[in-house]
């Protein structure tokens, strides 16, 4: 099978590891696998192993196929119904006939409503231009993510209670991340390393690995500010960070709790077991709620697979872990909380050593890369074996949408309901409009030409306005080396004038000299006598 993996960011994203491991593992099995993202092809490099093509998204649409065979996808994977995805998934499968899947591993509506400040209560109840004007690339659009997932020939889950967005009659799949355990695994502290991350003798070391969002940012402040509780309470305990945060995080800790932390930003993926081998406790930050139920924090399996001791919110992956078997469950991870389960692994040894054999043995048994992608293999296979879905992505026409895919549903549906013959008249009559409105070459795609144009334009006049500055400069610079020079010039005359009448005045004086005036006839003897003297002289 020819399979194409569609990320919502580039290779820095936290998916990125999720859908690598796949692909390396059904590339592994003789499938051709294409990674595509949106932008950034080259942060590839930070993949630690890669059996897969990388590609962007217009690589994909070009006309070129990134497949070795030549031929398009058989099977398009959408990592999630973000717009940026949703707009190329749509505009690949009516190209190609692709069979759709799309993944989910959050909660989509809570991401729009923390994103825009709109009320999650009432997202499909909010005017078309309200979303428009809000939506941003890497949000879904509350009711196009719907049309998108209803288009799906099947839809993975990150977590079993995302099942709850799926369509009724749309397959679903279970796909947790797969932990690479060559990578991941209980390996022994190296020896130096806690020095050289600036760790002292006798201090505690929690990791936290994974970039902060407005999404997650106050359960991360929240174990910030465990951190300073412990170290008030007389336990010294540094933090060690990687990943990005915002100026306005970064700037929201006190100095107190920051001088904690030790941030080591983005560090190549091979070095995180070994940091994460330092940690005398890993926490993972959060509270039970509309944000942590739907998703499944990508660092979690790998805490459990190198076998230290772990603190989860008793939310998604906490459901299912044994607490003070597997992990320290926390009904509400607040600081204090947070703070009172770390104290208490590090003063007992006895809990800490079976809270990190049993992660790790529940992570080999959860969280089996071989045997997720043989599911997840197996769930192609039974999509592209079966003829497609009556209304799904790959029965899109040309340019046609998801939404308009629906509008012609619905009209085929009601055309065979006598009672329902006006609805199926007013659906065909409003198809031609939504297909116009909707469609890459209609009205959206001619406003986003246009601005696009505009956005050219702008470009030119800024580089033009940009180079007529660099030539004033440039004028304003030789204007002066033309001042300087003639500056330097009339210095030199000046000098030559005063050489010359000081020559003049050493030749007045000399001239008014007695021994000057007594030797003047010798002088001018030698003049007349001179000439004949050498003749006579060539001529001896």
């Amino acid at each position: 099978m020819n399979v194409l993996f569609a990320n919502y960011g580039d290779f820095a994203t936290n998916s990125t590891s999720h859908i690598a491991g796949f692909a390396n593992a059904l590339a592994q099995a003789g499938h051709a696998c294409v990674f595509a993202v949106p932008w950034g092809v080259d942060t590839v490099r930070l993949v630690p192993e890669v059996k897969f093509r990388a590609a962007a998204f217009h690589e994909c649409l070009n006309g070129t196929s990134p497949f070795p065979n030549g031929q398009p996808a058989d099977v398009l994977h959408a990592w999630t119904p973000r717009e940026l995805v949703r707009e190329f998934a749509v505009r690949y499968c009516a190209a190609h006939k692709a069979r759709l899947v799309v993944h989910l591993e959050d909660n989509e509506d809570y991401l729009f409503a923390a994103g825009t400040g709109l009320p999650l209560d009432d997202l499909l109840g909010l005017d078309e231009d309200v979303i428009r004007q809000r939506l941003a690339p890497g949000l879904s659009h509350p009711r196009r993510a719907r049309l998108f997932l209803r288009a799906a020939d099947a839809v993975s889950t990150i977590v079993p209670t995302l099942r709850s967005f799926v369509p009724p009659g749309v397959p679903t799949l279970d796909l947790p991340p797969g932990v690479d355990f060559g990578l991941f695994h209980p390996m022994a502290r190296v020896e130096g390393h806690r020095r050289s991350l600036g760790l002292r003798d006798g201090e505690r070391c929690i990791v936290y690995t994974g970039s902060t969002s407005f999404a997650n940012a106050s359960e991360t402040r929240d174990l910030y500010e465990a951190v300073g509780l412990l170290n008030r309470r007389g336990v010294p305990t540094r933090l060690i960070r990687t990943g990005a945060d915002s100026p306005a995080f970064a700037e929201s800790i006190p100095h107190e709790i920051r001088e904690h932390i030790v941030h080591l930003g983005f560090i190549p993926r091979v070095e995180l077991p070994a940091l994460l081998a330092e940690a005398d406790v890993l926490v993972q930050p959060g509270r039970p709620g509309a944000f942590n139920n739907f998703r499944l924090p990508s660092k979690v399996p790998e805490f459990l697979a190198v076998g230290r001791p772990v603190i989860v919110p008793a939310s998604n992956i906490g459901l299912e872990l044994v607490d003070e078997r597997e992990a320290v469950v926390l009904d509400e991870a607040t600081p204090v909380h947070i703070a009172d389960a770390c104290a208490r692994i590090m003063h007992d040894r006895a809990l800490g050593e079976r809270l990190a054999e049993n992660a790790a043995a529940f992570a080999r048994q959860r969280f089996d890369g071989a045997q997720i992608s043989r599911r997840l293999a197996d769930l192609y296979r039974s999509v592209c074996s079966r003829p497609p879905r009556e209304h799904s992505a790959a029965t899109l026409r040309g340019d046609e949408t998801e939404l308009s895919l629906g509008m012609r549903s619905l009209a085929a549906a009601t055309r065979s309901r006598p009672d329902w013959a006006d609805t199926a008249d007013l659906a065909e009559l409003l198809l031609p409009l939504v297909h116009h409105l909707d469609r890459p070459s209609g009205q959206r795609a001619d406003l986003r030409r246009v601005e696009a144009e505009r956005d050219e334009w702008h470009d030119h006049f800024e580089n033009a306005r940009e180079h007529a500055s660099n030539l004033e400069l440039r004028i304003s610079e030789l204007v002066a080396d033309l001042e300087a020079l003639k500056l330097q010039r009339a210095v030199e005359i000046d000098q030559l004038r005063q050489a010359v009448a000081q020559r003049e005045e050493k030749i007045d004086r000399m001239s008014a000299t007695f021994s000057w005036k007594l030797t003047m006839p010798l002088r001018a003897a030698r003049r007349v006598l001179g000439p004949k003297r050498r003749r006579s002289g060539d001529g001896a």
